[in-house]
């Protein structure tokens, strides 16, 4: 038996699961209810970006106040209001173009995501290098790693935006612990890589389930309408029988 690469050994139990058999004919209203859900997922999720900031701004501001520190806090939370404001007209336009049957809607919600991850990354990143917020590094981790897992809770019904998530997240400032002058030892990129793999693993499960749960609502609406079909026709004649006039 063809050994498993150790990470999805550890997974096996997440990563274990029944192949989801689907008709061609049912992917694309399955992927369009995913867009809509995952729109609506990200328009009260997107808020959390600037608010989280600034909660964690105050925090550092409150127990080591410093001109320099202000303004690297307030640069950071003007830069996540707009991003925010963009992500949010983002989720506006992908709603218009799945309303009009547009092709490739999903495209601008992953571009969102894909800018917001990068947008805490520059957060992370300040943390990393030699900045005034270098000495609060464990208070930043700590933010970036429990706002990773929330945002994940979200996206987990998209393969893909949890991929481009991570890839925004992560990329720099893995590539700047390892080639970069940095306040934190390079072997952090190590950690960074673990943890988004196995995060990436862990939203399998949910999504899985979030797919059997659309094509399984999907299926009982189509057995619906061919009951309501069988119930308005005559056995015999294939003709709208009276049932069907009187409704």
């Amino acid at each position: 038996m063809q050994e498993r690469w150790w990470l999805r050994t550890v997974f096996r139990h997440w990563d274990d699961r029944e192949p989801l058999a689907m008709a061609p004919a049912e992917r694309g209203p399955v992927e369009a209810r995913r867009i809509q859900d995952l729109a609506n997922r990200m328009r009260t999720g997107v808020l959390f970006y600037p608010l989280v900031w600034a909660l964690v701004g105050a925090g550092i501001l409150v127990t080591d106040p410093s001109r320099e520190k202000w303004l690297w806090t307030l640069m950071l939370l003007v830069l996540q209001m707009l991003l925010t404001a963009g992500r949010l007209w983002l989720i506006g336009l992908t709603k218009h173009q799945v309303i009009g049957a547009r092709p490739n809607p999903a495209r601008w919600l992953e571009l969102g995501v894909f800018i917001s991850g990068f947008s805490w990354s520059l957060i992370l990143l300040s943390s990393l290098l030699d900045t005034p917020l270098a000495q609060h590094y464990p208070l930043i981790m700590t933010a970036t790693m429990g706002l990773c897992s929330g945002v994940l809770v979200n996206l987990a019904i998209s393969e893909r935006s949890v991929v481009w998530f991570l890839l925004a997240l992560f990329s720099l400032p893995c590539g700047v612990l390892v080639v970069g002058p940095v306040t934190q030892p390079p072997g952090l990129a190590l950690v960074f890589l673990v943890y988004a793999m196995a995060m990436y693993l862990l939203t399998g499960l949910p999504r899985n389930e979030y797919e059997q749960s659309v094509l399984a609502n999907l299926r009982l609406q189509q057995q619906a309408r061919e009951l309501t079909e069988l119930s308005h026709n005559d056995a015999l004649t294939g003709l709208r029988n009276r049932r069907y006039f009187e409704t």
